[in-house]
């Protein structure tokens, strides 16, 4: 059994044994951005330089000749094989896709354009890209065409599909989707850092890195209990989003149940400068926009409460 391991600045490492011992494998590019394997092949992506294949174990690399670019993500499926970018990096098409194992490439349909494509999952036939600034997208005809599969309120840093079920670790947690993205279920009890980086799945249980708080799990069975798939079964919360921000912000929240609802802003003094929300509110998703054209420059502060749970958050206003 075989694992790698990505390493900025070091290149792409190799373990046989389970992890006991690596070797360095001779990739020809330091800056190692994104990394996975199918079918016995390793796929690495850089950061200024190109997208690489290995056959052998890494022993030998062969590169696709697409342009340099921050290359973050990759997701293979048979022939089908997605990469995605840091938009703007220098350049920003989104993403590029093959369909014949990398011979030729296509650059993603422009509703990808700007977009800092994060993650790739393949199910049904179905190709579903994770992103940062446009939640998760879908394309059923091989990046001809793609359409919101939802999540536009958070940032996805991962997205994985396990047993056909969508999972996407965000900036507001855990979600989960039985059907293709039409809905979505937050599953954030017992996790206590919402920032959620990677998912990988191991013997029945979903394993999640977060950014400060280390690695938690939680049982497959129960994650994807999703009965109920039109209401959130938690609540759930997301960073300001675009934050900083000059002219206005969005606040998005999810709620399981009917609520009261408070959603109040506040200056580095704790003014409040402004009440976003304050009555009972339906389960859902929901999104309250704050204008910040009259403000002073300068650190705000936000607090949501819903029932019994509350969250804070922090923005910044810069005209």
């Amino acid at each position: 059994m075989y694992g790698w391991v990505q390493q900025f600045g070091g290149g792409v490492y190799i373990s046989s044994d389970g992890g006991a011992d690596w070797n360095l494998t001779s990739f020809p590019y330091q800056y190692v951005t994104s990394l996975c394997s199918y079918g016995g092949n390793i796929y690495g992506g850089t950061d200024a330089g190109d997208v690489y294949t290995s056959s052998d174990g890494g022993i030998t690399w062969t590169g696709f000749g697409l342009p340099s670019q921050y290359f973050a993500s990759i997701g293979v499926s048979g022939p089908i094989i997605a990469v995605g970018t840091f938009a703007g990096y220098p350049v920003s098409p989104g993403a590029y896709l093959s369909t014949d194992s990398g011979t030729t490439w296509n650059i993603a349909d422009t509703s990808l354009e700007a977009n800092f494509v994060t993650s790739f999952a393949f199910s049904g036939g179905n190709l579903f890209a994770g992103s940062q600034y446009n939640g998760v997208r879908l394309t059923t005809d091989n990046g001809a065409h793609w359409s919101s599969a939802g999540l536009t309120f958070t940032q996805v840093y991962t997205l994985l599909d396990t047993n056909g079920y969508l999972i996407a670790g965000t900036d507001s947690g855990v979600f989960v989707s039985s059907n293709n993205g039409a809905h979505w279920i937050a599953k954030n009890t017992g996790l206590r850092d919402l920032s959620v980086n990677r998912l990988t799945f191991f013997e029945g249980y979903m394993y999640a890195g977060t950014g400060n708080t280390g690695v938690w799990r939680r049982s497959f069975a129960e994650l994807t209990d999703v009965h109920e798939k039109n209401t959130p079964s938690e609540f759930a919360f997301s960073q300001n989003y675009p934050n900083p921000f000059s002219a206005s912000t969005t606040i998005s929240f999810s709620l399981s149940e009917s609520t009261p609802v408070t959603l109040r802003v506040y200056n580095a003094l704790g003014e409040e400068v402004a009440t976003l929300i304050n009555g009972e509110m339906d389960a859902g998703l929901h999104n309250a926009t704050f204008n910040g054209e009259k403000l002073q420059n300068g650190m705000y502060f936000y607090r949501l409460t819903a029932g019994k749970d509350s969250q804070d958050g922090e923005m910044a206003v810069i005209h």
